[in-house]
């Protein structure tokens, strides 16, 4: 009887499924390995993204937290004694002071910015405007900016109200006439001084300007620097002044800009320059706005100077006694009143002159019945309202 032969089909089958089998288990392992890869590079990142920063000579570590154009951005803290120039009297009590740092490209010292207020933050100032410092200063420096003590992102905070419900149910809000209202004011004040001492404890009197610059004194020791280059624009600049004063031997370099008198800060009960310079840059305002002629929208109401701001101060003060109805739609809509007009409008404005058309456009609008865009800008408060561009001091 004949040996019966296999068939292909028969011989090729087994080792088919062999070679499946064997195909499946290289799927698996690279699928595995894949993964183990993945996984490895993501935490790696993840490692890179979370470890701190070290570098020769400083005594505090960074971490990454972003990036300014094409500069690495890293932050970091230190606490400092609630009393700079008394040790014994701030026992264990601290501040904490937030750091940020904009990395010169060949930078081996840190120039110190501030951008004024009182109370500006330092990290605001690096991230809008640390890359057009940056291209002033070039590359040899660092920019190193902080929250100062009491505000911003520091702790302890410095608030007169324990939350924000507080602020809203208990803020003045009535001060249309400082005369009229003055009885009012006095009476509310004793109570706000009074709930600054309950929520800031005894950290309070020593939010100010002398320990804010000794404070310096300890970021500069942070990071190894002996000598302060400092930058300090409008309230900045009476900080680098009482900085120069109270530490002139580690005063290296200390630019001040768009400058605070300060004699008149520490020595009068009001600063009585603030009003008068304020209404020079008011009439400054009206000048640009003839000398513009037609590209200015007020210059239609007349033609001097001195016309134009009659009407303009006319309808302005009309606010008092028949503030505008602004109704945009069933959930937006309010009201603009005298006070919004000059502390969200008028002086927020003359703070950046390269706003001054799109200020007086607003006002002509206004004066011709169509108030949106100025409500929009100026009716919301503080939260909405213009914020001045410091590159106006730069």
């Amino acid at each position: 009887m004949d040996e019966k032969h296999p068939s292909v089909q028969e011989c090729t089958g087994p080792l088919r499924r062999v070679k499946q089998k064997r195909r499946l288990a290289y799927f698996a392992v690279a699928a595995i390995t894949l993964y183990w890869v993945t996984w490895r590079v993501a935490s790696f990142g993840a490692q890179a993204c979370n470890e701190l920063l070290s570098y020769t000579g400083e005594h505090i570590k960074w971490k990454p937290c972003g990036q300014v154009n094409d500069h690495r951005v890293e932050c970091s803290d230190i606490n400092v004694p609630m009393d700079q120039f008394d040790g014994q009297n701030s026992v264990d009590n601290t501040f904490n002071i937030p750091l940020i740092r904009l990395r010169g490209k060949n930078a081996t010292q840190n120039l110190l910015p501030n951008p004024g207020g009182p109370g500006g933050s330092g990290f605001q100032l690096i991230h809008s405007e640390g890359g057009y410092i940056n291209n002033i200063i070039g590359e040899n420096f660092h920019l190193l900016s902080f929250d100062p003590r009491g505000v911003n992102s520091s702790r302890p905070l410095a608030s007169c109200y324990p939350n924000q419900k507080t602020r809203d149910a208990m803020s003045n809000s009535k001060d249309a006439d400082p005369v009229k209202d003055s009885p009012y004011r006095y009476a509310w004040t004793k109570n706000y001084i009074k709930g600054c001492v309950e929520n800031m404890g005894e950290h309070g009197k020593y939010i100010n300007t002398p320990q804010t610059a000794a404070d310096m004194n300890s970021i500069l020791d942070a990071v190894g620097q002996e000598k302060m280059v400092y930058w300090g624009f409008s309230y900045g600049s009476l900080l680098g002044q009482t900085y120069a004063v109270l530490f002139p031997e580690r005063s290296h370099m200390v630019i001040i800009d768009g400058v605070v008198d300060f004699f008149e800060w520490y020595k009068s009960p009001i600063l009585k320059s603030d009003f008068t310079d304020t209404q020079h840059v008011l009439d400054g305002f009206f000048d640009e706005c003839i000398k513009a002629g037609d590209k200015c929208a007020l210059s239609s109401l007349g033609g001097s100077k001195s016309e134009i701001e009659r009407r303009v101060l006319s309808f302005l003060d009309g606010l008092k006694q028949d503030p505008v109805a602004v109704h945009y739609s069933a959930t937006t809509y309010g009201i603009l009143d005298h006070k919004a007009m000059w502390l969200f409008g008028v002086f927020r404005h003359l703070y950046a002159p390269k706003t001054w058309y799109q200020f007086a456009d607003r006002l002509a609008q206004m004066i011709d019945g169509n108030a949106t865009d100025a409500f929009f800008a100026y009716g919301f408060g503080e939260s909405s309202a213009f914020q001045p561009d410091r590159r106006a001091h730069v």
